[in-house]
């Protein structure tokens, strides 16, 4: 961003299991780290924290995620995701020195999401770097995969673990990321989640889809992805009642 030329940076500084430091202390003492190599270079700089125990919105892989990002300029999709943007939003709004403090930022970018207007902005972003900026209004334009399979749950209970480093794994297996700086990323793959940590579960209820072009590698990520989450249950300590309705013994 530095070399870029940007006058003012907001970072946003992952914590979690899928980000490069997961210890909260750490991920501060990074933050501020950051903040102040900006600073150093004459920038104005700013860092918020967000929470990357468990994938943030729902998708995973290029199409997937334009797709997701139109939702929310509509009006849908994550609530988390969402939520971030806004608060990134509003932080470069606050260094442009258009708002006087974050809370009326907040204000401004909810209203221009609510408005219409952010999804207008994203076309015309589209069409300046000569793409079709009718995918806006039609998804079926977006590069699609061939093929689909779904993760089911295989107990009743609840998510009590997303390991995000092992979906990222996942995708790039499918083809959404790259092993080496050679390899060739495929837009029309991925993942998209359909349960958050929390979240009850029931057996064979779709925990997500995943979207792909080749039917080894799609069950390589499946592989993957059912180690990714972990369901336990309610019940503590775990008895045999427990064992009928399908849910696993906790880990020791």
């Amino acid at each position: 961003k530095i070399a870029g030329g940007a006058d003012a940076i907001v970072l946003d500084v992952k914590v979690g299991s899928g980000a490069f430091v997961e210890d909260e202390e750490k991920v501060e003492k990074l933050a501020k780290i950051m903040v102040n190599i900006g600073k150093g270079f004459g920038k104005k700089t700013r860092a918020i924290i967000t929470d990357m125990s468990q994938p943030l919105g729902n998708a995973i892989g290029n199409s997937l995620e334009v797709e997701e990002a139109i939702k929310i300029l509509k009006g849908n999709g994550s609530q988390d995701l969402r939520e971030v943007c806004v608060n990134i939003a509003a932080n470069m709004l606050l260094l442009g020195q258009k708002v006087k403090d974050l809370e009326e930022g907040i204000e401004i970018t909810e209203e221009i999401l609510t408005s219409g207007r952010g999804l207008d902005k994203f076309k015309q972003f589209i069409s300046h770097q000569r793409g079709n900026s009718n995918i806006v209004e039609d998804i079926s334009l977006l590069t699609k995969a061939r093929y689909k399979d779904e993760l089911l749950a295989k107990y009743n209970g609840f998510i009590s673990k997303i390991d995000c480093k092992q979906i990222g794994i996942a995708s790039i297996i499918l083809g959404a990321g790259r092993e080496k700086k050679e390899d060739i990323i495929d837009p029309s793959v991925g993942i998209v989640t359909e349960k958050r940590l929390g979240d009850n579960v029931k057996i064979k209820d779709k925990i997500c889809t995943i979207y792909g072009n080749d039917f080894s590698k799609i069950e390589e990520a499946k592989k993957i992805l059912e180690k990714s989450v972990e369901i336990s249950c309610k019940v503590i300590p775990f008895t045999e009642a427990d064992a009928a309705v399908g849910c696993p013994p906790p880990l020791k």
